[in-house]
């Protein structure tokens, strides 16, 4: 006769060991997948960076920035999955999702304030550079009118500046 198993205490877990050897090994597959895919996107910037025209680089700075934001916060979630595998207990459990969405929540306001100043930096850049291609279009203009006024005002027959006269 085999005497009962005695009853798990309140609160802990209990998963096998090869259950959780399983469960480490998928998500360090997953980051390894991840890995991969971030080196692919790091790559694809990169190329487009080289192949972009000087005004257009610095908004894939941006890019580069959400990229690594993105790396980040990817990681403190894998971070938070190896853990949760090794968890024994709903108090350690709970303990660590509470640090994370602690630290997740640090984490975005530091990353939105980021994004939003290198937005600003390149609508600025931007901007400026259309009002200087703008005050250029008009002086080119202006130029176009100024020259075409004395042709326009000119008798038939005679160009501007002729010193002939009709008399």
């Amino acid at each position: 006769m085999t005497s009962p198993k005695a009853p798990p205490e309140i609160g802990k877990f209990e998963i096998p060991s090869e259950v959780r050897s399983y469960a480490e090994a998928s998500v360090d597959q997953a980051r390894k997948a991840f890995d991969q895919f971030m080196t692919a996107a790091r790559h694809t910037v990169t190329t487009l960076d080289e192949r972009s025209a000087p005004e257009k680089r610095s908004g894939q700075d941006v890019s580069r920035q959400v990229l690594t934001f993105t790396d980040e916060n990817v990681a403190a979630a894998f971070s938070l999955a190896l853990n949760l595998v090794k968890a024994a207990t709903v108090e350690e459990v709970v303990k660590l999702q509470s640090a994370f969405l602690t630290d997740r929540m640090q984490a975005l306001g530091t990353q939105a304030k980021a994004i939003g100043e290198a937005a600003q930096t390149e609508i600025t850049a931007r901007t400026a550079s259309a009002m200087e291609n703008a005050r250029k279009t008009a002086e080119a203009a202006q130029q176009a009118v100024h020259d075409a006024v004395p042709k326009a005002a000119a008798p038939k027959g005679t160009a501007p500046g002729d010193a002939t006269s009709g008399d």
